[in-house]
């Protein structure tokens, strides 16, 4: 029998209090997108570090300018990469271009579009409304950070910008979060194999699939990946099996109060504490999430694809964003762009389509499946919200939280 049902609330707090980040591992830089930074980067020199040049065209000094002067001869030309030009007159210029440094005796850049120019010489007409000083476009060395600015902190996913701040500050190997090691495991008599023809009563094994692309999805290698019958000592030995090389481990299926659901049971047995079994939401009722001290943490969600899919993405992805040491996860906020009644007095994540607004906030249209096996209905929705309990009526703009299928990153 499952015990008395927690709050959506209370198994969250839970999870926070009972997993811990993993350890450390230094990658290269080649290997880091997507990973969770574990260190600070320092900006290693000025941000930029010279005075750069910001568009192709010839570099002046402006007092020449502001004496009237608008004819210049060229004196030489500077390319990015390259230092040494520069002017002795202010009569002269040098032919510059986006990304070299500032030639020495000049302070202003103006663009090749506002020049005309004969052989030697150039004829510069600044276009109306346009107003000539000092420094334009020209990005002064230091202007954005000095040496020694912190450009990236500990805890943040190394998307491309994070990854260009680290190659320019010359980091060769970064420190990271471990990625988790992932085990999964469906349970079930009625399960066959994809390439195999079920009988009138089996259906093709789906759960497992689905999981472990939720797993790549999350940026995780592919989990390893196993199926077994209904049967307690073959459940228990696929466990004992996968409790050695996972960090997480996810169960689909015998995790409810029927004559065959064992997984519980096995759980115990292998060593397992229970952290809970069973919450007060729709779909998963009798979810269940435990850990071995000093082990593998472990989920068993239900087996009705819906549910499955619907935990993974509520409380296994909180989990994995933990052990990488990500403590934050506010959901987006989700607008209904039409009611929904719903009777029994439980959470209820609802699947839902994100619709185009023009109020700026995100709108999601509710598509509830026929019930939790009714796969298909997951088709072409982008994530569910979730409706707290203890309401029955939800009106049209009525805000929940939303949950992506797919994360979107931190």
């Amino acid at each position: 029998m499952i015990p008395s049902l927690l709050t959506v609330k209370d198994a969250i707090s839970l999870i926070h209090k009972n997993v811990n980040s993993l350890n450390l591992e230094n990658v290269f830089l080649s290997e880091s997108a997507g990973r969770i930074l574990r260190q600070p980067l320092m900006a290693d020199r000025a941000f930029p570090p010279f005075d750069r040049v910001m568009m192709d065209g010839f570099a002046i000094n402006s007092d020449a300018w502001f004496a009237g002067l608008r004819k210049f001869v060229v004196c030489g030309q500077q390319m990015a990469g390259y230092i040494g030009a520069g002017v002795e007159s202010v009569q002269e210029c040098v032919e510059v271009a986006t990304g070299a440094s500032l030639p020495t005796g000049t302070d202003t850049v103006l663009p090749v579009e506002w020049v005309a120019r004969i052989d030697d010489e150039v004829v510069i007409t600044s276009p109306a409304g346009v107003r000539v000083e000092s420094g334009l476009f020209v990005h002064r060395k230091g202007s954005d950070h000095a040496k020694g600015d912190q450009l990236v902190s500990s805890g943040s996913t190394l998307n491309p910008g994070e990854v260009a701040v680290a190659a320019t500050c010359g980091y060769k190997t970064l420190t990271v979060s471990r990625l988790p090691v992932v085990g999964i495991l469906g349970t079930g008599e009625e399960l066959v194999a994809v390439e195999s023809t079920p009988t009138p009563f089996q259906i093709r094994e789906s759960n497992i699939h689905a999981l472990s692309a939720a797993c790549v999805l999350e940026g995780l290698r592919p989990p390893v990946v196993n199926r077994v019958p209904d049967d307690r000592d073959k459940i228990s030995e696929a466990v004992e099996m996968l409790v050695g090389t996972s960090d997480l481990l996810i169960f689909t299926g015998g995790v409810s109060v029927g004559r065959k659901d064992y997984l519980p049971d096995v759980l115990a047995g292998c060593g397992f504490e229970t952290i809970f079994h069973g919450v007060r939401q729709s779909p998963g009722k009798p979810l269940w999430f435990g850990k071995i001290s000093d082990g593998p943490i472990a989920f068993g969600l239900p087996g009705n694809p819906i549910s499955a899919v619907v935990g993974f993405v509520r409380y296994v992805r909180l989990t994995l964003n933990l052990l990488q040491g990500i403590r934050a996860n506010s959901p987006i906020t989700a607008e209904l762009t039409e009611p929904f009644n719903y009777t029994p007095s439980f959470t209820r994540f609802l699947p839902v389509c994100i619709q185009e607004s023009t109020s700026g906030a995100m709108c999601v249209q509710p598509r509830p499946p026929n019930n939790s096996g009714d796969l298909a209905a997951l088709v072409g929705t982008d994530g569910f919200v979730e409706l707290p309990e203890d309401e029955k009526c939800y009106p049209k703009g009525y805000l929940a939280a939303f949950f992506p299928w797919r994360h979107r990153g931190n």
